[in-house]
């Protein structure tokens, strides 16, 4: 409940801010700056869109079981740590420095490409009340994704080591273990509740790629961003990438390294067992290391399980999503999918080092 009341503050906050920017304490400069006939509108509606994404982040971050003994705790801001709070202030303050002077000097810049002219004050004093937006969008909506995000990956990442650690006791044990028909058995099931927890973490982060994605080619594959500067663009792609960048690194330590170290170890383990037994063995139990080996090599590959990740329907709908409106979108735009991702400076950056 908390948490919703949050949001519906953040919204309000949004709501305001964007009406009075544009409006009663606005100039003919920024209601000129989009082109569009009621920008105030389109602000609220990327406030709107990104409280769904956010709150999608949030729940999925927060739907599946806790993989580590500690209690899940509730979502912030309704439990939160001293460090959580400490980092919203800075957050706070970088947007209160970067709303009173990097963004006005920003449009300033940008008038003479839009054919706009204003004085000073038609350019800096609309930004006063749209401090009160970017706190309600960047503090009251997308940092709660970001605290969330930060939880999980610490309990994740902390189970994910204690689970490493027994699934390699147990093979280390299994090598030598007799019966060797029950070592199998204890290093199979040990390796399957491995899997089950590493798939489970994988699906709280997808959804939070998904949605950071969909926010970037809403952003600029239509007309919301076009009440945006370039900076304010440029810098909203770093932002979203303290979502993006996490995720990505517990996907690929999760998925590509986690699931596979262990399933060559398991494997690894498997031949061991079955070079002791050549010879000395009944041939059934030969052929369940053997049957057990190639489970391991095909059925239970790392992409098979990449795949057993994808068919979660908190992942598969937004992922559909995602790649029809991208499809459609680059291919009207004529865009390049790096753009939608990175800062334009980075990319000219990599364009001059390359002599592109």
């Amino acid at each position: 409940m908390i948490l919703i009341l949050w949001y519906v503050g953040a919204l309000v906050a949004c709501f305001l801010g964007a009406y009075l920017a544009y409006g009663p304490m606005g100039s003919d400069v920024w209601r000129g700056w989009s082109g569009l006939p009621i920008p105030w509108l389109v602000e609220v509606f990327r406030s709107l869109g990104c409280t769904v994404l956010a709150l999608f982040t949030i729940w999925n971050l927060r739907q599946a079981p806790s993989l580590s003994s500690e209690p899940l705790d509730d979502a912030f801001p309704a439990h939160s740590h001293r460090y959580e709070w400490i980092l919203l202030g800075i957050f706070a303050a970088a947007i209160l420095a970067f709303d009173l002077f990097l963004l006005p000097a920003s449009m300033t810049l940008g008038l003479p490409g839009r054919n706009l002219t204003g004085t000073h004050e038609e350019v800096y004093g609309p930004y006063r009340p749209y401090l009160l937006y970017l706190f309600g969008l960047w503090l009251g909506i997308v940092y709660p994704a970001l605290a969330n995000l930060i939880r999980r990956l610490g309990r994740d990442w902390r189970w994910w080591f204690d689970a490493r650690r027994q699934l390699h006791a147990q093979a280390e044990a299994s090598r030598g273990q007799e019966p060797a028909a029950e070592a199998i058995e204890a290093l199979l099931g040990q390796f399957q509740e491995y899997a089950s927890g590493l798939r489970v973490a994988a699906i709280h982060y997808v959804p939070v790629v998904l949605a950071v994605a969909l926010a970037l080619i809403c952003e600029q594959r239509t007309g919301v961003g076009n009440t945006s500067t370039d900076l304010a663009l440029n810098t909203a792609k770093v932002l979203l990438w303290l979502l993006l960048g996490p995720a990505l690194v517990a996907l690929v330590g999760l998925v590509a390294v986690g699931y596979q170290s262990a399933q060559e170890r398991v494997e690894a383990t498997l031949r061991s067992i079955a070079f002791r037994l050549q010879g000395n063995a009944p041939a059934a139990l030969l052929e369940k290391v053997r049957s057990a080996r190639a489970e391991m090599m095909w059925d239970r590959s790392p992409g098979g399980f990449v795949l057993s990740v994808a068919k979660s329907a908190s992942v598969s709908i937004p992922l559909a999503l995602a790649v029809t409106a991208y499809a459609f979108k680059t291919l009207a735009g004529g865009g390049a999918w790096w753009e939608l991702l990175f800062p334009q400076p980075l990319m000219d950056l990599i364009g001059r080092l390359y002599g592109k």
